[in-house]
């Protein structure tokens, strides 16, 4: 740990602080969510959020009393912006039912496996933030995002799935249907802070069965040995292994990578990546131009 005396949690630990909100909020209403919309529910929603709150206070003692304030009343905000996100869908016809709360999978008790066809199935570990039953007896996968909707969004100008970056949607999906034994219709990221503005990013069942060739494609490459860079350095800056390949954010979280600039120079001449300019719609070298 690092002290910094300007601030209390870092970015991991403000978005578990808020997924443990969100968690707690839904607990609370758990059955009966439409309360939320009556008088008194912003009392409880705060009151929820500040008893996480507390218990972070006392695993992670901020530097001082005005850098808490300020954090924390972000924090509260930020409790207040979630279930004024989950009013508006209501009164826009959001007739999802809250049904399971943080399932977690990919254990000895409960495996979480992505059927890739012909018997083959790929484990996975992770954690659903929230499962929704929806009319018709189908399941809607939901997965909240703390910051800014920008990386996620869905665009003409991106491939699907981002070129292979973006699979938690279509993994988590199928997961949660093996376990529940029920279709699931939709995954959902949401981003229900202030700096989310509320989006949604959604994808629907066809789109989420599409991922499958783009996840064979993927492993066949590993299992032939050929384990290359990124073309983009701004891939590097999210990897736990950066290190190894000398990948380092700089200012503003911007991230360099001499392997992934190599990758860019080279990429569209060379045959190992011709899987990647696939995915990434041919346009391996000069990603950042397009």
């Amino acid at each position: 740990p690092a002290y910094d005396p300007d601030a209390w949690l870092d970015a991991a630990q403000r978005g578990s602080v808020l997924h443990d909100v969100y968690e707690g909020i839904a607990r609370h209403y758990l059955g009966r969510q439409r309360d939320i919309a009556k008088d008194g529910a912003r009392d409880e929603v705060l009151r929820i959020a500040d008893e996480v709150i507390a218990r972070w206070r006392e695993k992670v003692p901020p530097p001082g009393e005005t850098v808490f304030a300020a954090e924390a009343a972000e924090l509260r905000q930020s409790a207040i912006a979630f279930v004024e996100m989950e009013r508006k869908l209501a009164e826009d016809g959001d007739v999802g039912e809250w049904w399971e709360l943080e399932l977690s999978f990919g254990d000895a008790e409960r495996p979480g496996r992505y059927d890739l066809g012909n018997g083959v199935t790929l484990g996975i570990h992770g954690r659903a933030d929230r499962v929704d039953r929806l009319p018709g007896a189908v399941l809607r996968v939901i997965d909240y995002k703390t910051g800014r909707a920008g990386r996620f969004q869905k665009s003409p100008k991106k491939a699907p799935f981002d070129g292979g970056r973006q699979l938690q949607p279509a993994l988590y999906a199928s997961v949660v249907e093996g376990l529940l034994k029920q279709k699931v219709s939709s995954f959902e990221y949401r981003f229900p802070t202030e700096r989310g503005e509320a989006e949604i990013v959604g994808y629907d069942a066809s789109e989420l069965r599409s991922a499958v060739s783009i996840v064979r494609a993927l492993l066949e490459q590993a299992a032939s040995g050929a384990f290359i860079p990124t073309t983009e350095p701004g891939d590097c800056g999210y990897c736990d292994s950066a290190p190894i390949c000398r990948a380092r954010k700089g200012d503003w979280g911007k991230a360099t990578s001499p392997r992934a600039e190599w990758a860019k120079r080279n990429g569209a001449t060379l045959d190992v990546y011709e899987l990647m300019r696939g995915l990434r719609g041919g346009n391996v070298a000069g990603e950042d131009e397009a």
